[in-house]
């Protein structure tokens, strides 16, 4: 195959949805205390997003589905120390260190709904305090988990030469 060859990664249904989570994502961060309504719509509009990525994990395009870039605990240390020692293979999709991060970036984002929700409509039952500390403590982290993936594009891009950001964009 030809190195110039590109190949359709990821389908226009995940770079949408990758899309507009970073997009609502930011914007709930940054009203949480000034638009409740706004930050409200986002929220929703987030929970339906990360429905969505669930099903579509399940019966989306190849590389969209968990099953190809989900990988044991085992796989994604060895792909650490291979990245470490300078001998990571590249992957099209999801290596097994981006597969990780963006179960955690769901499980961090099914959390922080489950708590939105319980602050929108039952925190009389459940200690709003402690709720609204446990949803500002899960938006902080997923910054965290941002920043992250952000690191881990630039580091295999520099180290393998893959250039996983562009496909964000446009696909391949």
């Amino acid at each position: 195959m030809n190195s110039n060859t590109q190949i359709k990664v990821w389908d226009l249904p995940v770079r949408l949805f990758h899309w507009s989570l970073a997009s609502l994502f930011i914007l709930a961060y940054a009203i949480e205390d000034h638009w409740l309504s706004l930050h409200t719509l986002a929220g929703y509009t987030i929970a339906g997003l990360v429905l969505f990525r669930l099903v579509w994990g399940f019966v989306g395009s190849r590389y969209a589905r968990f099953g190809d870039f989900v990988k044991s605990p085992g796989e994604v240390m060895h792909y650490l120390g291979d990245i470490k020692s300078g001998r990571a293979g590249r992957y099209l999709g999801h290596n097994p260190a981006g597969g990780a991060m963006i179960i955690a970036l769901l499980l961090s984002l099914v959390f922080t709904i489950a708590s939105g929700l319980i602050i929108y409509g039952g925190a009389e039952f459940a200690g709003e305090h402690i709720t609204v500390r446990n949803c500002v403590f899960q938006h902080n982290g997923q910054l965290g988990f941002a920043a992250s993936r952000a690191h881990g594009l630039l580091m295999t891009g520099c180290t393998v030469r893959n250039n996983n950001t562009k496909g964000y964009d446009r696909g391949w």
